[in-house]
């Protein structure tokens, strides 16, 4: 874990300063877990799912923006561009985890129900 740790900092100061107390939550929680099937709401330019990846058999990313979609083509087993509520059913009662990392204060009330809800139809 130590060598993703230095990666994701290296590749991302701006992270390692501003966001340090939440990658090391995030470490804690995911240092000794497996997952069989992961998904990420909103990856940006995926540096959470970095950190996931070593702990993810399967990793699956769910973006808005296109444009996103190159800069985290090599973290993802699969990518979805679009609303969480269009994603296929085929993930449901697969997933063993849903995580958004800074993604649900930039959602509105309506957006973060449709979240919790398909969250709740994917999860094993």
């Amino acid at each position: 874990m130590k060598i993703i740790k230095k990666i994701v900092f290296e590749s991302h100061p701006v992270h390692h300063f501003i966001y340090k107390k939440e990658f090391d939550i995030l470490f804690k929680v995911i240092e000794k877990k497996k997952f069989k099937h992961a998904l990420e709401l909103g990856f940006g330019d995926g540096v959470a799912s970095k950190i996931i990846r070593p702990s993810a058999e399967h990793l699956i990313g769910v973006e808005l923006d296109k444009r996103r979609e190159y800069e985290a083509k090599d973290v993802f087993d699969a990518i979805h561009i679009g609303e969480i509520d269009t994603l296929s059913k085929k993930y449901n009662d697969k997933i063993d985890l849903v995580f958004a990392f800074h993604v649900i204060e930039h959602m509105d009330f309506v957006q973060i129900k449709t979240f919790v809800e398909k969250s709740k139809e994917i999860l094993s």
